[in-house]
């Protein structure tokens, strides 16, 4: 995805365009040209993190964004919308990883997706 943003940078599209293309924040966008105008390739990797590894991987994330474009209800959930409550027993249903709904409200908020 950075790579993709760089390249879309190149091409002139705008910061703008780049985040409604990539499904990332403006701010990111700026953040991730800017490291790589500073640090070049290198600076398209991720930045080691203290503490410990996050118990939601990128494959999760992911699956999350895909999830919560459909009907809580495709997933067995009787309600009409989704909830982070809802979202994290889906979690932990499906990937055996246990997270609160606040984990995946930081999740969801680093997608750019409201959450309840």
């Amino acid at each position: 995805m950075r790579t993709q943003m760089v390249l879309l940078s190149d091409e002139g599209y705008s910061v703008e365009e780049i985040a409604r293309i990539t499904r990332q924040s403006e701010y990111t966008v700026r953040r991730r040209l800017h490291r790589f105008l500073e640090d070049g390739c290198s600076g398209l990797y991720e930045a080691p993190h203290s503490g410990r590894p996050p118990e939601i991987t990128p494959a999760i994330e992911q699956w999350l964004r895909e999830c919560v474009l459909k009907s809580p209800r495709d997933f067995g959930v009787p309600s009409p919308s989704w909830t982070t409550a809802e979202l994290a027993k889906l979690v932990k249903r499906q990937f055996k990883v246990e997270v609160t709904p606040e984990c995946i409200r930081q999740h969801l908020g680093r997608l750019d997706i409201v959450s309840q």
